[in-house]
C-alpha cells in the first residue's frame, strides 16, 4: 500500500532518499513537463490556466481564490504587481526593480505544473513513487512555479526544503525573486 513519502523520509537512508528521487525523475509527471506528452505539445502559447484552460487556484496567491486565465505568463507576473511597472523612484525599494525586469523578460512556455508538490503528496511504496496526489492546483504555468511553489507549501514540512532540490531543477535566482514578489505584494 502506498504511503506518503514524508512517513519514511526522516528514517530512510540515503540509498533510499536516492531511489525515491530517481523514481521521481522518471516519473510521468517529470516527462510531462520536459515535453514529451503529446497534449502538452499543443498548449505552447497558452498563458497562465488551469487544467481545463479557466482561471487558476492558488491558495499562496494574496487577495483572492481564483486567477486569470491569462493570455500570456507577463499578463500572470503583471496582476501578481498588482499592475506595478517599472518607475524610477523603485530604486528605493531592494530587489523591486529586478523582480519587474524579470516578470517582463521573454519567458519560455507554460510547462504543466502540479502547483501543490509535497511530500504529503508523493505516493511510494518502499523506494518507489507510485503516485502523486492533491492536483487541484494543477495548471500550465511560468517555467519556475513548481521549483518556487514548493518552497513555500507547507512550513511544517520543514526536511522537504533540503530534498528539493533532489527533486526538481534548482532554480535559485527563479526563488530569489519569487520571494521578492512575496515581501512586496503579499507573503500569502
Amino acid at each position: 500500500m502506498s504511503q506518503e513519502i514524508n512517513a519514511s523520509w526522516c528514517i530512510a537512508v540515503s540509498n533510499t532518499r536516492a531511489a525515491y528521487s530517481y523514481s521521481w525523475r522518471e516519473s510521468q509527471v517529470k516527462t510531462w513537463r520536459k515535453g514529451g506528452h503529446k497534449d502538452q505539445k499543443s498548449k505552447n502559447g497558452i498563458g497562465v490556466v488551469n487544467v481545463d484552460g479557466g482561471p487558476i487556484f492558488d491558495q499562496r496567491l494574496p487577495d483572492k481564490s481564483f486567477w486569470g486565465p491569462f493570455v500570456t505568463i507577463q499578463d500572470f507576473h503583471q496582476e501578481l504587481r498588482h499592475g506595478l511597472e517599472l518607475r524610477d523612484d523603485e530604486e528605493a525599494f531592494p530587489g523591486l526593480r529586478e523582480l519587474i525586469e524579470f516578470h517582463n523578460s521573454s519567458m519560455q512556455r507554460s510547462v504543466f505544473t502540479h502547483g501543490d508538490l509535497s511530500s504529503f503528496n508523493i505516493m511510494a511504496v518502499d523506494d518507489k513513487v507510485t503516485g502523486i496526489v492533491d492536483w487541484e492546483t494543477a495548471g500550465w504555468m511560468p517555467p519556475y512555479w513548481e521549483y518556487t511553489s514548493v518552497w513555500h507549501v507547507n512550513p511544517r514540512n520543514v526536511f522537504w526544503k533540503d530534498a528539493i532540490d533532489e527533486f526538481l531543477e534548482p532554480l535559485p535566482y527563479e526563488l530569489e525573486m519569487e520571494k521578492i514578489r512575496r515581501q512586496y505584494f503579499s507573503e500569502f
